[in-house]
Protein backbone atom coordinates (compact mmCIF):
# COMPACT_ATOMS: atom_id res chain seq x y z
CA UNK A 1 0.00 0.00 0.00
CA UNK A 2 1.45 3.16 -0.73
CA UNK A 3 2.08 5.70 2.09
CA UNK A 4 1.33 9.01 2.29
CA UNK A 5 3.03 11.84 4.27
CA UNK A 6 2.52 15.89 5.11
CA UNK A 7 4.91 18.62 4.91
CA UNK A 8 4.12 22.18 5.99
CA UNK A 9 6.65 23.89 4.16
CA UNK A 10 7.61 27.51 6.12
CA UNK A 11 9.10 30.71 5.97
CA UNK A 12 11.53 29.87 9.28
CA UNK A 13 11.00 25.99 9.95
CA UNK A 14 9.13 23.10 8.31
CA UNK A 15 7.19 20.47 10.15
CA UNK A 16 6.23 16.50 8.79
CA UNK A 17 3.55 14.01 9.83
CA UNK A 18 3.08 10.37 9.11
CA UNK A 19 0.19 8.24 9.51
CA UNK A 20 0.52 5.49 11.84
CA UNK A 21 -1.92 3.37 12.74
CA UNK A 22 -3.99 5.54 11.13
CA UNK A 23 -3.36 8.54 13.62
CA UNK A 24 -1.01 11.14 12.45
CA UNK A 25 2.25 11.14 14.15
CA UNK A 26 5.26 14.21 14.17
CA UNK A 27 8.60 13.40 12.41
CA UNK A 28 11.69 13.63 14.90
CA UNK A 29 14.65 15.49 12.54
CA UNK A 30 17.48 13.17 11.40
CA UNK A 31 19.51 15.58 13.00
CA UNK A 32 17.74 16.99 16.06
CA UNK A 33 18.36 20.14 17.63
CA UNK A 34 19.71 20.10 21.84
CA UNK A 35 15.86 20.34 22.71
CA UNK A 36 14.62 18.00 20.67
CA UNK A 37 12.53 20.07 18.41
CA UNK A 38 10.42 18.03 15.84
CA UNK A 39 10.97 21.30 13.69
CA UNK A 40 13.38 21.13 10.53
CA UNK A 41 15.15 24.91 9.66
CA UNK A 42 14.08 25.76 6.62
CA UNK A 43 17.53 27.19 5.52
CA UNK A 44 20.14 25.60 3.01
CA UNK A 45 23.53 26.47 2.48
CA UNK A 46 25.57 26.15 -0.86
CA UNK A 47 29.39 25.52 -1.12
CA UNK A 48 31.62 26.23 -3.68
CA UNK A 49 31.30 22.98 -5.35
CA UNK A 50 27.41 23.67 -5.92
CA UNK A 51 26.66 21.40 -3.00
CA UNK A 52 23.48 21.94 -0.98
CA UNK A 53 23.56 21.31 2.18
CA UNK A 54 19.48 22.04 4.52
CA UNK A 55 18.05 22.13 7.32
CA UNK A 56 20.40 21.08 10.66
CA UNK A 57 23.36 20.55 8.68
CA UNK A 58 23.34 23.83 6.90
CA UNK A 59 22.81 25.41 10.24
CA UNK A 60 26.33 24.77 11.25
CA UNK A 61 27.48 25.85 8.14
CA UNK A 62 26.69 29.64 7.57
CA UNK A 63 29.13 30.73 10.26
CA UNK A 64 31.76 29.73 7.82
CA UNK A 65 30.41 32.01 4.72
CA UNK A 66 27.02 33.47 5.49
CA UNK A 67 27.21 34.69 1.70
CA UNK A 68 26.01 31.26 1.06
CA UNK A 69 23.55 30.55 3.34
CA UNK A 70 20.08 30.81 2.48
CA UNK A 71 17.16 31.69 5.05
CA UNK A 72 13.36 32.71 4.85
CA UNK A 73 13.73 32.62 0.93
CA UNK A 74 10.07 31.00 0.06
CA UNK A 75 8.67 34.42 -0.45
CA UNK A 76 11.39 34.78 -2.76
CA UNK A 77 11.38 31.94 -4.96
CA UNK A 78 11.84 32.28 -8.75
CA UNK A 79 12.76 30.64 -12.08
CA UNK A 80 15.93 31.79 -11.93
CA UNK A 81 19.04 30.54 -10.72
CA UNK A 82 19.59 32.24 -7.30
CA UNK A 83 22.46 34.84 -7.22
CA UNK A 84 25.91 34.01 -6.56
CA UNK A 85 24.83 30.56 -5.54
CA UNK A 86 24.21 29.38 -9.23
CA UNK A 87 22.06 27.29 -7.95
CA UNK A 88 18.17 27.03 -8.35
CA UNK A 89 15.35 27.65 -5.72
CA UNK A 90 13.80 24.50 -6.87
CA UNK A 91 17.25 22.28 -6.03
CA UNK A 92 17.05 23.87 -2.89
CA UNK A 93 13.73 22.82 -1.90
CA UNK A 94 14.38 19.65 -3.01
CA UNK A 95 16.78 19.21 -1.13
CA UNK A 96 14.56 19.91 1.99
CA UNK A 97 12.12 17.69 1.25
CA UNK A 98 14.66 14.86 0.46
CA UNK A 99 15.65 15.38 3.94
CA UNK A 100 12.52 15.00 5.47
CA UNK A 101 11.07 12.31 3.22
CA UNK A 102 14.32 10.15 4.87
CA UNK A 103 13.35 11.28 8.25
CA UNK A 104 9.82 9.90 7.80
CA UNK A 105 11.03 6.87 6.20
CA UNK A 106 13.75 5.87 9.03
CA UNK A 107 10.67 6.81 11.68
CA UNK A 108 7.93 4.57 9.65
CA UNK A 109 9.68 1.94 8.34
CA UNK A 110 8.28 2.06 4.99
CA UNK A 111 8.97 4.26 1.51
CA UNK A 112 6.66 6.97 1.42
CA UNK A 113 6.17 8.03 -2.23
CA UNK A 114 2.76 10.79 -1.81
CA UNK A 115 3.10 13.42 -0.07
CA UNK A 116 0.10 16.68 1.05
CA UNK A 117 1.93 19.91 0.96
CA UNK A 118 0.67 23.23 2.36
CA UNK A 119 0.71 26.01 1.03
CA UNK A 120 -0.70 30.13 2.26
CA UNK A 121 -4.13 30.48 0.91
CA UNK A 122 -3.07 33.20 -1.54
CA UNK A 123 -1.29 30.29 -3.79
CA UNK A 124 -3.09 29.21 -6.75
CA UNK A 125 -2.27 26.61 -9.24
CA UNK A 126 -0.61 28.89 -11.67
CA UNK A 127 1.61 30.60 -9.10
CA UNK A 128 5.40 29.89 -9.61
CA UNK A 129 6.23 28.96 -6.00
CA UNK A 130 3.68 26.52 -5.96
CA UNK A 131 4.78 25.32 -9.46
CA UNK A 132 8.54 25.09 -7.93
CA UNK A 133 7.01 23.31 -4.79
CA UNK A 134 5.72 20.76 -7.33
CA UNK A 135 8.40 19.95 -9.49
CA UNK A 136 10.51 19.88 -6.32
CA UNK A 137 8.78 17.23 -4.79
CA UNK A 138 8.52 15.23 -7.57
CA UNK A 139 12.17 15.63 -7.87
CA UNK A 140 12.64 14.52 -4.23
CA UNK A 141 10.66 11.08 -5.08
CA UNK A 142 7.33 11.78 -4.32
CA UNK A 143 4.50 9.90 -6.98
CA UNK A 144 1.88 11.86 -6.32
CA UNK A 145 1.74 15.53 -4.83
CA UNK A 146 -1.36 17.18 -3.70
CA UNK A 147 -1.73 20.88 -2.28
CA UNK A 148 -3.80 21.98 0.52
CA UNK A 149 -4.45 25.55 2.02
CA UNK A 150 -2.94 25.83 5.03
CA UNK A 151 -6.04 27.37 6.58
CA UNK A 152 -7.74 24.62 5.64
CA UNK A 153 -5.45 22.24 7.04
CA UNK A 154 -5.71 23.63 9.99
CA UNK A 155 -9.26 23.70 10.25
CA UNK A 156 -8.99 20.38 9.45
CA UNK A 157 -6.41 19.09 12.53
CA UNK A 158 -9.17 21.59 14.42
CA UNK A 159 -12.61 19.33 13.35
CA UNK A 160 -10.65 15.94 14.28
CA UNK A 161 -9.52 17.23 17.72
CA UNK A 162 -12.32 19.15 18.93
CA UNK A 163 -14.59 16.91 17.62
CA UNK A 164 -13.28 13.25 18.74
CA UNK A 165 -15.81 11.13 20.08
CA UNK A 166 -18.07 14.13 20.34
CA UNK A 167 -20.61 12.99 17.65
CA UNK A 168 -21.92 14.85 14.58
CA UNK A 169 -20.63 18.69 14.34
CA UNK A 170 -22.39 21.82 14.43
CA UNK A 171 -22.41 24.46 11.32
CA UNK A 172 -19.78 27.51 12.47
CA UNK A 173 -17.57 29.76 11.15
CA UNK A 174 -13.73 30.16 12.34
CA UNK A 175 -11.41 33.39 11.41
CA UNK A 176 -8.02 31.56 10.69
CA UNK A 177 -5.35 34.01 11.57
CA UNK A 178 -2.00 32.72 10.46
CA UNK A 179 0.78 34.55 11.84
CA UNK A 180 3.99 32.96 10.48
CA UNK A 181 7.82 33.87 9.95
CA UNK A 182 7.24 36.16 7.31
CA UNK A 183 3.62 36.39 6.36
CA UNK A 184 0.35 36.79 7.60
CA UNK A 185 -2.44 35.11 5.55
CA UNK A 186 -5.97 35.56 6.89
CA UNK A 187 -8.85 32.99 5.67
CA UNK A 188 -12.57 32.26 6.50
CA UNK A 189 -13.64 28.75 6.89
CA UNK A 190 -16.84 26.80 6.67
CA UNK A 191 -17.41 24.20 9.03
CA UNK A 192 -20.49 21.58 8.42
CA UNK A 193 -20.65 18.22 9.74
CA UNK A 194 -19.19 16.69 6.37
CA UNK A 195 -15.80 18.52 6.52
CA UNK A 196 -14.65 22.38 6.13
CA UNK A 197 -14.48 24.54 2.94
CA UNK A 198 -13.05 28.02 2.56
CA UNK A 199 -14.95 30.87 2.41
CA UNK A 200 -12.49 33.18 1.23
CA UNK A 201 -9.09 34.52 2.16
CA UNK A 202 -6.98 38.17 1.94
CA UNK A 203 -5.88 37.38 -1.46
CA UNK A 204 -1.89 38.87 -1.01
CA UNK A 205 -0.29 37.66 2.31
CA UNK A 206 0.90 40.82 4.08
CA UNK A 207 4.76 41.35 5.31
CA UNK A 208 4.20 40.68 8.92
CA UNK A 209 5.48 37.87 11.13
CA UNK A 210 8.09 36.46 12.96
CA UNK A 211 11.26 37.98 10.92
CA UNK A 212 10.01 41.30 10.83
CA UNK A 213 9.53 41.19 14.60
CA UNK A 214 13.34 39.81 15.45
CA UNK A 215 14.21 43.36 13.00
CA UNK A 216 12.54 45.51 14.95
CA UNK A 217 15.01 44.17 18.20
CA UNK A 218 17.82 43.88 16.51
CA UNK A 219 17.59 47.62 15.22
CA UNK A 220 16.87 48.71 19.19
CA UNK A 221 20.06 46.67 19.77
CA UNK A 222 21.93 48.47 16.80
CA UNK A 223 21.08 51.73 18.31
CA UNK A 224 21.37 51.16 21.81
CA UNK A 225 24.51 49.77 21.46
CA UNK A 226 25.85 51.67 19.18
CA UNK A 227 27.21 49.13 16.89
CA UNK A 228 27.32 50.37 13.34
CA UNK A 229 27.44 47.51 10.68
CA UNK A 230 28.12 48.28 6.75
CA UNK A 231 26.46 44.65 5.58
CA UNK A 232 27.04 43.57 2.07
CA UNK A 233 25.99 40.55 0.34
CA UNK A 234 29.36 40.30 -0.94
CA UNK A 235 31.72 40.89 2.77
CA UNK A 236 31.21 37.52 4.58
CA UNK A 237 32.38 39.42 7.88
CA UNK A 238 29.65 41.77 7.87
CA UNK A 239 27.44 38.91 7.40
CA UNK A 240 28.32 37.13 9.69
CA UNK A 241 27.78 39.73 12.30
CA UNK A 242 24.62 40.46 11.22
CA UNK A 243 23.63 36.89 11.77
CA UNK A 244 25.20 36.28 15.23
CA UNK A 245 23.30 39.22 16.44
CA UNK A 246 19.96 38.65 14.45
CA UNK A 247 20.71 34.61 16.82
CA UNK A 248 20.64 36.82 19.78
CA UNK A 249 17.59 38.98 19.14
CA UNK A 250 15.39 36.26 17.72
CA UNK A 251 16.31 34.00 21.02
CA UNK A 252 15.48 37.41 23.21
CA UNK A 253 12.15 37.42 21.00
CA UNK A 254 10.86 33.92 21.76
CA UNK A 255 12.09 34.18 25.41
CA UNK A 256 9.41 36.95 25.69
CA UNK A 257 6.84 35.15 25.08
CA UNK A 258 6.94 33.57 28.18
CA UNK A 259 9.19 36.24 30.51
CA UNK A 260 8.68 39.70 31.24
CA UNK A 261 12.43 40.48 30.41
CA UNK A 262 15.36 38.83 28.83
CA UNK A 263 18.57 40.00 28.32
CA UNK A 264 22.39 39.14 26.68
CA UNK A 265 25.77 39.92 26.86
CA UNK A 266 27.10 43.10 24.49
CA UNK A 267 30.85 41.82 23.34
CA UNK A 268 33.14 41.39 25.85
CA UNK A 269 32.81 44.89 27.79
CA UNK A 270 30.58 42.86 30.51
CA UNK A 271 27.43 45.10 29.63
CA UNK A 272 23.90 43.25 28.59
CA UNK A 273 21.31 44.73 26.25
CA UNK A 274 18.08 44.12 28.01
CA UNK A 275 14.16 44.51 26.49
CA UNK A 276 11.28 44.19 28.63
CA UNK A 277 8.11 42.62 26.78
CA UNK A 278 6.09 46.03 27.34
CA UNK A 279 9.25 47.33 24.78
CA UNK A 280 8.82 44.99 22.85
CA UNK A 281 5.10 44.65 22.80
CA UNK A 282 5.19 49.16 22.09
CA UNK A 283 7.66 47.79 18.78
CA UNK A 284 5.73 45.35 17.28
CA UNK A 285 1.65 47.07 18.19
CA UNK A 286 1.44 49.03 14.76
CA UNK A 287 1.67 45.51 12.80
CA UNK A 288 -0.56 43.48 15.00
CA UNK A 289 -3.19 46.15 14.69
CA UNK A 290 -2.48 46.03 10.48
CA UNK A 291 -3.52 42.05 11.16
CA UNK A 292 -6.70 43.11 12.47
CA UNK A 293 -7.59 45.60 9.82
CA UNK A 294 -6.90 42.92 7.26
CA UNK A 295 -9.12 40.57 9.08
CA UNK A 296 -11.47 42.92 9.58
CA UNK A 297 -11.36 43.95 5.90
CA UNK A 298 -11.71 39.81 5.06
CA UNK A 299 -14.80 39.51 6.33
CA UNK A 300 -16.70 42.59 4.98
CA UNK A 301 -15.42 41.17 1.88
CA UNK A 302 -17.36 38.22 1.99
CA UNK A 303 -20.37 39.56 3.99
CA UNK A 304 -19.51 37.38 6.88
CA UNK A 305 -20.49 39.75 10.82
CA UNK A 306 -18.00 39.15 13.39
CA UNK A 307 -21.01 38.17 15.51
CA UNK A 308 -20.89 34.96 13.39
CA UNK A 309 -17.38 34.17 13.72
CA UNK A 310 -17.51 30.95 16.29
CA UNK A 311 -13.81 31.08 16.93
CA UNK A 312 -9.97 32.15 15.85
CA UNK A 313 -8.09 29.48 14.86
CA UNK A 314 -4.20 30.98 15.79
CA UNK A 315 -1.44 28.74 14.13
CA UNK A 316 2.12 29.71 13.57
CA UNK A 317 5.13 30.57 15.93
CA UNK A 318 4.74 34.43 16.14
CA UNK A 319 1.27 33.52 18.03
CA UNK A 320 3.04 32.12 20.76
CA UNK A 321 3.37 36.12 21.77
CA UNK A 322 0.46 37.14 24.09
CA UNK A 323 0.05 40.78 22.99
CA UNK A 324 -1.72 39.13 20.31
CA UNK A 325 -4.34 37.06 21.90
CA UNK A 326 -4.80 40.50 24.01
CA UNK A 327 -5.21 42.48 21.00
CA UNK A 328 -7.65 39.70 19.16
CA UNK A 329 -9.55 39.33 22.70
CA UNK A 330 -10.01 43.47 22.45
CA UNK A 331 -11.36 43.73 18.86
CA UNK A 332 -13.69 40.79 19.28
CA UNK A 333 -15.08 42.63 22.38
CA UNK A 334 -15.46 45.97 20.35
CA UNK A 335 -17.25 44.28 17.93
CA UNK A 336 -19.71 42.47 19.75
CA UNK A 337 -18.17 39.17 18.92
CA UNK A 338 -16.96 38.39 22.71
CA UNK A 339 -18.25 34.91 22.38
CA UNK A 340 -16.16 34.44 19.68
CA UNK A 341 -13.45 31.56 21.45
CA UNK A 342 -10.11 32.27 21.00
CA UNK A 343 -8.22 28.68 19.92
CA UNK A 344 -4.50 28.63 20.69
CA UNK A 345 -3.52 25.45 22.57
CA UNK A 346 -6.48 24.19 23.40
CA UNK A 347 -9.87 24.13 22.03
CA UNK A 348 -13.76 25.78 23.32
CA UNK A 349 -13.80 22.00 24.94
CA UNK A 350 -10.32 21.87 26.02
CA UNK A 351 -8.83 20.02 23.84
CA UNK A 352 -4.98 19.78 23.32
CA UNK A 353 -4.17 21.94 19.78
CA UNK A 354 -0.65 22.87 18.83
CA UNK A 355 -0.72 25.94 16.61
CA UNK A 356 2.79 25.09 15.67
CA UNK A 357 2.15 21.94 14.46
CA UNK A 358 -1.39 22.52 13.26
CA UNK A 359 -1.22 22.87 9.71
CA UNK A 360 1.14 19.72 8.93
CA UNK A 361 -1.34 17.46 11.26
CA UNK A 362 -4.09 18.87 8.75
CA UNK A 363 -2.02 17.64 5.97
CA UNK A 364 -2.49 14.60 7.52
CA UNK A 365 -5.92 14.40 7.99
CA UNK A 366 -6.05 15.19 4.57
CA UNK A 367 -3.60 12.27 3.65
CA UNK A 368 -5.51 9.70 5.72
CA UNK A 369 -8.70 10.38 3.73
CA UNK A 370 -6.95 10.52 0.17
CA UNK A 371 -5.49 6.86 1.69
CA UNK A 372 -9.11 5.23 2.79
CA UNK A 373 -10.50 3.09 0.30
CA UNK A 374 -13.08 4.55 -2.00
CA UNK A 375 -16.60 4.26 -1.30
CA UNK A 376 -18.19 0.87 -2.75
CA UNK A 377 -20.95 0.55 -5.39
CA UNK A 378 -24.17 -1.88 -5.63
CA UNK A 379 -25.64 -2.06 -8.73
CA UNK A 380 -29.06 -4.04 -8.91
CA UNK A 381 -31.39 -4.62 -11.82
CA UNK A 382 -34.88 -4.15 -11.40
CA UNK A 383 -37.26 -6.14 -13.02
CA UNK A 384 -41.39 -5.64 -13.30
CA UNK A 385 -43.55 -2.61 -14.16
CA UNK A 386 -40.82 0.25 -14.47
CA UNK A 387 -37.94 -2.24 -16.20
CA UNK A 388 -35.07 0.07 -15.48
CA UNK A 389 -31.60 0.03 -14.11
CA UNK A 390 -31.04 1.36 -10.97
CA UNK A 391 -27.94 1.78 -8.72
CA UNK A 392 -27.50 2.63 -5.28
CA UNK A 393 -24.69 3.99 -3.60
CA UNK A 394 -23.31 3.18 -0.37
CA UNK A 395 -22.52 6.48 0.89
CA UNK A 396 -21.59 5.36 4.77
CA UNK A 397 -20.58 2.66 7.10
CA UNK A 398 -23.56 0.55 8.47
CA UNK A 399 -26.73 -1.49 7.75
CA UNK A 400 -28.70 -0.80 4.79
CA UNK A 401 -32.04 -2.82 4.61
CA UNK A 402 -33.89 -3.71 1.39
CA UNK A 403 -37.72 -4.19 1.75
CA UNK A 404 -40.66 -3.75 -0.25
CA UNK A 405 -41.60 -0.32 -1.55
CA UNK A 406 -44.64 1.16 0.52
CA UNK A 407 -45.71 4.63 1.01
CA UNK A 408 -43.83 5.96 4.02
CA UNK A 409 -41.80 3.14 4.56
CA UNK A 410 -38.37 3.52 6.60
CA UNK A 411 -36.17 1.07 4.56
CA UNK A 412 -33.19 2.78 2.63
CA UNK A 413 -33.49 0.47 -0.26
CA UNK A 414 -37.55 0.51 -1.39
CA UNK A 415 -37.76 -2.37 -4.46
CA UNK A 416 -40.86 -1.14 -6.27
CA UNK A 417 -43.10 -4.63 -8.03
CA UNK A 418 -45.17 -5.37 -10.37
CA UNK A 419 -48.70 -7.46 -9.77
CA UNK A 420 -47.06 -10.73 -10.11
CA UNK A 421 -44.01 -10.46 -7.48
CA UNK A 422 -46.09 -9.16 -4.72
CA UNK A 423 -45.66 -11.52 -2.72
CA UNK A 424 -41.79 -12.41 -3.57
CA UNK A 425 -40.52 -9.20 -1.61
CA UNK A 426 -40.94 -8.66 2.13
CA UNK A 427 -41.58 -4.95 3.47
CA UNK A 428 -38.35 -6.06 5.19
CA UNK A 429 -36.41 -8.65 3.06
CA UNK A 430 -32.46 -8.17 3.71
CA UNK A 431 -29.74 -6.05 4.66
CA UNK A 432 -26.10 -5.25 3.69
CA UNK A 433 -23.97 -4.36 6.02
CA UNK A 434 -20.35 -2.44 5.38
CA UNK A 435 -17.87 -2.58 7.73
CA UNK A 436 -14.42 -1.21 7.72
CA UNK A 437 -11.61 -3.55 8.47
CA UNK A 438 -8.51 -1.15 9.74
CA UNK A 439 -5.57 -4.07 10.00
CA UNK A 440 -6.71 -4.95 6.39
CA UNK A 441 -7.48 -0.89 5.21
CA UNK A 442 -10.25 -2.39 3.27
CA UNK A 443 -13.99 -2.20 3.77
CA UNK A 444 -16.09 -6.00 4.48
CA UNK A 445 -19.71 -6.38 3.01
CA UNK A 446 -22.29 -8.50 3.95
CA UNK A 447 -25.74 -9.78 3.10
CA UNK A 448 -28.00 -10.98 5.92
CA UNK A 449 -31.51 -12.25 5.51
CA UNK A 450 -34.23 -10.69 7.70
CA UNK A 451 -36.68 -13.99 7.76
CA UNK A 452 -38.11 -13.04 4.05
CA UNK A 453 -41.13 -15.61 2.90
CA UNK A 454 -39.07 -16.26 -0.24
CA UNK A 455 -35.65 -16.02 0.86
CA UNK A 456 -32.57 -14.31 0.17
CA UNK A 457 -30.20 -15.89 -2.70
CA UNK A 458 -26.52 -15.98 -3.01
CA UNK A 459 -25.23 -17.01 -6.48
CA UNK A 460 -28.16 -18.80 -6.40
CA UNK A 461 -27.45 -20.27 -2.80
CA UNK A 462 -30.02 -19.65 -0.35
CA UNK A 463 -28.60 -17.73 2.89
CA UNK A 464 -29.23 -17.93 6.46
CA UNK A 465 -27.21 -15.43 8.73
CA UNK A 466 -24.68 -13.03 7.82
CA UNK A 467 -22.93 -13.92 4.92
CA UNK A 468 -19.50 -12.44 3.32
CA UNK A 469 -19.92 -11.20 -0.06
CA UNK A 470 -16.95 -10.72 -3.03
CA UNK A 471 -16.73 -8.50 -5.50
CA UNK A 472 -18.78 -9.42 -8.15
CA UNK A 473 -21.25 -11.73 -5.98
CA UNK A 474 -24.90 -11.90 -7.54
CA UNK A 475 -27.67 -11.56 -4.60
CA UNK A 476 -31.22 -12.84 -5.63
CA UNK A 477 -34.48 -11.34 -3.88
CA UNK A 478 -37.43 -12.49 -6.06
CA UNK A 479 -36.91 -11.35 -8.97
CA UNK A 480 -34.43 -8.50 -8.52
CA UNK A 481 -30.75 -9.11 -9.10
CA UNK A 482 -28.14 -7.10 -6.95
CA UNK A 483 -24.62 -7.37 -7.93
CA UNK A 484 -21.96 -5.80 -5.66
CA UNK A 485 -19.30 -3.52 -7.10
CA UNK A 486 -16.62 -2.54 -4.28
Amino acid sequence: MANWMSIDFGTSSSAAVIIRGGEPELVTPLMADAAGSKLFPTVAYVDGRGRISVCHEANQMYIHDPVRFLREFKLDMKRQAIPLLGVTYEEVVAEILKTLKAAAERQLQEVIDQVVLTVPAIYNDLDVRQVIMREAAESAGFRKVEFLREAQAAALYYDYISSAGQGERAESVSLVYDLGGGTFDPALIKHTPDGCRLIGNGNVGIPVGGKFFTEKITLDYLRRSGIKLNVRLDDPESLRQMLAIQSKCESIKRYLSYKEEGSFPVGSSGEEYRLTRKEFEAMISGMIDRTLETCDLLLRKNDVCWEQIARVLMIGGSCAIPLIREKIRSFLNARNASNGAIVWRTTENGRDIDPQFAVALGGAIFAKKKSAPRRPRLGYIEYGEQNKLCTFVFDREGEFVLGRWVAGTSVEIPIHFGPDEKRLISRAHLKFVILYDQPTNRYLYFVEDLGSTNGTFVNDRRVSGRVLLNNGDVVRAGHHLFTLNA
